[in-house]
């Protein structure tokens, strides 16, 4: 998973505003039970201490509700009178969360969004393609890519003028299919999307394919479902996607548990495993991958001025503070890695089952740290 997300948070100063709460719509009463939350939300903010700006801002952001049928979570962080980051949520919490600190608990959003794969879904035919984003609760954005209309079927029994509509048939698709694979490959770079899925007519998708640019090709996947003919039921499609993106991450999480097993077993220092070396590694820059279980670190650690100052002793927090000319902040021990991992540029999976990481937290690091 990368940490784009997290950037901002990881290396601006000063408490967060954290706010996780319940967005779901499946019954008449739900504008009224969202309604109440808001409010909930915003006098819990303000009973810890968050300034007035910063709730006028998450308070706008919060009534700006986004569009959403069925079981949702949201996710909302501010800082300073600006809002840092405002995230749908596949499922809700189980209850409203609120925190105001300089480590927000920001683990329970990667679990959310870990398996929430974002995939560019094309549905193409040699005439155009409905290109789309598609997400883990059946969400869909969608537009059309239209080519070039003229005959784009071969025409027998034409006499001498059949090879040269046969050739005009070839040509309009293949421009077609370079205009649809262009746009598929800028909508996968837009959304940084790892997985794309080409659907649709059979030849037209293996010319679309054919057309990607390499970058799109070595991601791209075909599919068995789905169509553009008016009325196509795009439910079968969209179940085949859904399967497609957890074969795809399950099959990701597998690789890497197995390079990193690998590597902590080569023991050339390319690996560790246990909260004191992850967090030495994150300190010197060395971390290319953090692997943390998705039940989390179960303790907490104190924080200093940079996102990687952390320690898990009070005696080692007492020794850091004296170094420092910022407070030390306490927080949850997951979300303080993943935010040094953010500000450090480096990675992070999520791991289920718990157990695949010893010692409750793993790294794969870019260069071996001094024994």
């Amino acid at each position: 998973m990368e940490l784009g997300l997290l950037r901002e948070l990881a290396t601006r100063s000063g408490p967060c505003a954290v706010a996780y709460f319940d967005v779901t719509r499946d019954t008449e009463e739900a504008f009224r039970a969202n309604a109440l939350r808001r409010r909930a939300v915003g006098e819990e903010l303000a009973d810890r201490g968050v300034d007035a700006e910063t709730l006028a801002a998450m308070d706008e952001a919060i009534g700006s509700e986004p569009w959403v049928v069925g079981r949702a979570g949201r996710a909302v962080v501010g800082r300073d009178g600006t809002v840092l980051l405002d995230r749908v949520l596949p499922e809700p919490p189980a209850n409203t969360v609120t925190a105001y600190s300089r480590v927000p608990d920001v683990f329970p959003l990667l679990v959310a969004v870990s398996s929430d794969e974002p995939v560019v879904v094309a549905v193409v035919d040699r005439v155009g393609a409905d290109i789309g984003v598609h997400v883990r609760d059946g969400g869909w954005r969608e537009h059309t890519v239209r080519g070039d209309e003229r005959p784009v079927h071969k025409v027998r029994g034409l006499g001498w003028s059949q090879n040269r509509v046969q050739r005009r048939v070839e040509n309009t698709a293949a421009h077609n299919a370079a205009e649809i694979a262009h746009e598929v490959d800028r909508a996968a770079a837009e959304i940084g999307s790892r997985l794309i899925v080409i659907a649709g007519e059979v030849r037209a998708r293996a010319e679309v394919m054919a057309a990607l640019p390499s970058r799109s090709r070595t991601i791209a996947v075909e599919a068995e479902h789905g169509g553009r003919a008016a009325g196509s039921d795009r439910t079968a499609l969209a179940e085949e996607v859904q399967r497609i993106a957890a074969e795809f991450l399950a099959d990701e999480t597998e690789q890497v548990l197995d390079r990193f097993q690998s590597e902590l077993g080569a023991g050339q220092g390319l690996a560790v495993s246990g909260p004191e070396p992850v967090v030495a590694a994150l300190r010197a820059g060395a971390v290319e991958t953090v692997l943390l279980p998705s039940d989390g670190m179960h303790r907490d650690v104190t924080v200093g001025e940079e996102a990687t100052d952390i320690s898990f002793g009070a005696q080692d927090a007492n020794s850091m503070a004296g170094e420092m000319t910022a407070d030390v902040a306490v927080g949850r021990a997951e979300s303080a890695v993943a935010l040094a991992a953010a500000a450090t540029d480096a990675s992070l999976f999520v791991i289920d089952p718990v157990d695949a990481v010893p010692d409750g937290v793993g790294a794969m690091l870019r260069f071996p740290m001094p024994r």
